[in-house]
């Protein structure tokens, strides 16, 4: 048995990349590349990208005891391999941005968020009517 959906590309003889799907810029990079590819004529592309889902399906908890393949030490060692924190951690080893710079971008991203969660609280209640599938989906009362 395999755990990779990426054969099923290979199956089809479509090229694929399977990569640590942790690494913003190996992703980006390796995306780009594929999409190059198929706009030079390559043919389609297949791109797997490893990852974790840290926290449970239906809650804030990790799942570690729901009978699935999860551990503690699991969860722990890719938490070490956040993404976000990875790409900061690159970009101020490169000198692209300074530590200060990261700082005023967490303090926007704090006041957005803050101000999405006040306005989201103090918005009433939408009509119990506006709740239809036809207004998603475009259709009226009759149709």
């Amino acid at each position: 048995p395999s755990d990779t959906i990426a054969r099923f590309a290979r199956a089809h003889k479509v090229r694929d990349r399977t990569i640590d799907g942790n690494d913003v810029l190996q992703v980006a990079r390796v995306a780009g590349e594929m999409v190059d590819g198929m706009r030079n004529g390559e043919g389609p592309a297949f791109l797997e990208l490893i990852t974790y889902r840290w926290r449970g399906h239906v809650g804030p908890d990790e799942n570690i005891d729901v009978g699935v393949r999860r551990s503690a030490d699991d969860v722990a060692a890719w938490k070490k391999r956040d993404p976000i924190a990875r790409l900061m951690d690159g970009a101020l080893e490169r000198e692209d941005f300074s530590k200060a710079d990261f700082d005023v971008i967490a303090s926007e991203i704090d006041r957005e968020m803050t101000a999405g969660i006040s306005a989201a609280r103090e918005s009433r209640y939408p009509d119990p009517e506006q709740n239809q599938s036809s207004l998603y989906f475009g259709g009226g009362a009759n149709g």
